[in-house]
């Protein structure tokens, strides 16, 4: 909401795109980091789009960037922002003459983000540096630990250096490896012939683009891995990130196993004004304002947000969960509720997945992609409080053979 010192500003008095872009995006309280994540643009690109320096996209700009900033319901700021968006593209334009020559983005289908992307700067750092290095990254964790979410920040990040863009492939409504290929070339725009095997011509369209593929939700379709590594053999420009729950065991696989979020620590009490800086905590927060616009973070709410969030082991959508009940709940109510770790963790977005509208419905959807010998073992591993050591699991779950090993490892 616009603040009684910004509310006197008026649309015409921004003469830039530039300007106003920066002076929307502060007005709704995002960064530049958050509103290009929203949007699908990089932070590089994002800030050139401040700095007059590149035209804005017409089709993006109405699309993404005004619902980003809140404005869909202000027509006057949204015709402004349109308005200086098309004289900043127009040719010849005398303010921004280098504008027009500007190289377009390169293409990219990730999907816009409706709500902002809270922390994991260095989680963000860590997975770029292993692109840089591997040409196949797979992030892995349990369900609603935010690879998805990651993956696309990354992805968002790197746009600059493929000059053949960034193509996401949501992989969760297949259950055929075989379509795996046919998927990827669907979400590419490649026709496949019917005559043609479609991995092989997938292949034969990819092999002189510098490309970067970003495969959701691999762990269903895992007899496909193997695709990957024709892909690249066959496509030395290529490079793929993908998430799973479970690894892949490729040949120049890298593995990043994506930790929760940090939470405050019970021995080691802080000032209320610091808790903030722990993303779980300030992810809270921003979603609990979602369904409760007035509520805040202060000297006597913030001990028990601290508390829900290690209870909930900074997961991140078991605290999007959470907050979103605190208007049916309250505060300690929920906490209190928390005893009963799954009850209160549901009623998730209608348009996610039902696999993610609560927590209960995200380990299940773990727990049946098993096979029958891994979904014993994962039973019995449940006797074990905190993690378990080899040796224990052996002693628990039979004998120590190779398959208890992968299965274990697997997990």
């Amino acid at each position: 909401m616009p603040s009684a010192r910004t509310s006197a500003i008026q649309p015409e008095h921004f003469a830039k795109f530039g300007q106003l872009l920066r002076f929307l995006r502060q007005r709704a309280g995002l960064t530049q980091r958050e509103l290009s994540i929203a949007v699908g643009y990089s932070e590089s690109q994002l800030s050139r789009l401040e700095q007059n320096q590149r035209p804005p996209d017409e089709a993006v700009l109405a699309a993404r960037f005004v619902p980003a900033l809140h404005i869909e319901h202000e027509p006057a700021w949204a015709a402004r922002l349109l308005q200086l968006g098309a004289i900043s593209r127009a040719p010849g334009n005398a303010s921004e003459p280098a504008l027009a020559a500007q190289a377009p983005a390169p293409p990219s289908n990730l999907p816009l983000q409706l709500t902002s992307f809270i922390g994991r700067e260095q989680e963000i750092a860590q997975v770029r540096r292993l692109i840089g290095q591997r040409r196949m990254v797979t992030l892995t964790g349990p369900g609603g630990t935010g690879k998805t979410r990651l993956a696309l920040a990354v992805a968002v990040e790197l746009a600059p250096d493929f000059a053949d863009g960034i193509c996401f492939v949501n992989l969760a409504p297949v259950t055929d490896p075989d379509l795996v290929a046919s998927s990827i070339a669907q979400a590419l725009g490649i026709s496949v012939p019917a005559s043609q095997p479609p991995l092989k011509w997938l292949n034969g369209r990819l092999r002189d683009r510098q490309l970067l593929l970003v495969l959701d939700n691999l762990e269903q379709v895992l007899d496909a891995a193997p695709q990957l590594t024709a892909l690249l053999t066959d496509c030395p420009r290529l490079k793929i990130l993908v998430t799973s729950r479970v690894i892949l065991r490729l040949s120049g696989e890298q593995v990043y196993a994506v930790p929760p979020l940090p939470v405050p620590q019970k021995h080691n009490p802080e000032d209320w004004h610091d808790l903030l800086s722990y993303a779980s905590v300030a992810l809270f927060v921003q979603r609990a304002q979602a369904s409760l616009p007035d509520f805040q973070l202060t000297e006597s709410t913030a001990p028990v947000v601290a508390e829900i969030c290690a209870r909930l082991d900074g997961l991140p959508l078991a605290i999007e969960l959470a907050a979103a009940r605190i208007n049916v709940l309250g505060l300690h109510a929920l906490l209190a509720r928390l005893n009963s770790r799954l009850g209160p963790l549901t009623g998730g977005p209608r348009d996610l997945p039902a696999r993610q509208q609560t927590l209960r419905n995200t380990i299940d959807w773990s727990y049946r992609l098993l096979a029958p010998s891994a979904q014993v073992l994962f039973a019995r591993l449940g006797v074990f409080v905190g993690g378990w050591k080899l040796g224990a699991a052996e002693q628990v779950c039979g004998p120590g053979d190779d398959s208890t090993i992968e299965v274990v490892d697997g997990m």
